[in-house]
């Protein structure tokens, strides 16, 4: 029973992602110009009669659903993954880890920023979850993680600073800090290689220089998740 639970709670929780990191983006003070024409906002009815926008209008619609129960159906796969090898109550504190982190990585694809709002929370119930379920590390390896998480952004920025202004943001600092509160230092480390080869490949992809780290992050964290999972098995 909990099990048929938790994988509808993880296909609503994924049909929710794209919406919800929407309205979150529109809470920020930003101009992004046409955001009816960017995927991770919901297109906004055109005022106009051109026949080519409605098109377009519904074009974007159409996409924005297929996206969001694709979502909805990835959630639904990683929930039941987790809620079958796990115990219940170390599953119930990685869900909603895991569903965060996917959210994180929606914002800052969008626009890279990875908000205090999510990453602090997320920092303090990674030693929650350590202390009262170790899902993953116990709360030694939990402050370890987040003091590692915490100094190694810092440590690399003092050194690309002198290649670069701003090469590592604040964002990214409380994030990785999070996540070492969540893995501990080893798997910290796996989701950094993990999280760097995928970020390799999307910049190489786009042609780009520099990108956000988001996006990288979170699949490199599900990835994680579950190689430790099948690991541990």
């Amino acid at each position: 029973m909990v099990l048929e639970i938790a994988i509808l709670i993880g296909f609503f929780a994924g049909l929710l992602l794209l919406p919800l990191s929407s309205r979150i983006i529109k809470a920020f003070s930003f101009d992004y110009g046409l955001n009816c024409l960017s995927l991770f906002h919901i297109p906004r009815r055109p005022n106009g009669k051109s026949v080519s926008y409605k098109k377009l209008f519904k074009k974007l619609w159409w996409k924005f659903i297929v996206y969001s129960i694709c979502y909805g159906f990835l959630f639904f796969f990683f929930y039941a993954f987790i809620f079958s090898f796990l115990d219940t109550q170390k599953a119930i504190w990685l869900a909603p880890m895991i569903w965060i982190c996917a959210l994180l990585g929606l914002i800052d694809y969008k626009i890279w920023i990875l908000p205090d709002f999510f990453t602090i929370p997320l920092l303090i119930a990674g030693f929650f979850a350590a202390f009262y379920a170790q899902p993953l590390v116990n709360l030694s390896e939990s402050l370890w993680g987040a003091l590692f998480g915490y100094l190694l952004p810092i440590l690399v920025a003092s050194i690309m600073k002198y290649f670069k202004d701003n090469p590592i943001g604040g964002g990214d600092v409380k994030v990785l800090a999070a996540l070492g509160a969540w893995f501990g230092i080893f798997w910290l480390n796996i989701v950094l290689v993990i999280s760097c080869l995928i970020f390799a490949v999307f910049a190489i992809k786009n042609k780009q220089r520099f990108a956000p780290y988001g996006p990288a992050m979170s699949l490199a964290v599900i990835i994680s998740i579950f190689a430790k999972i099948i690991y541990e098995y």
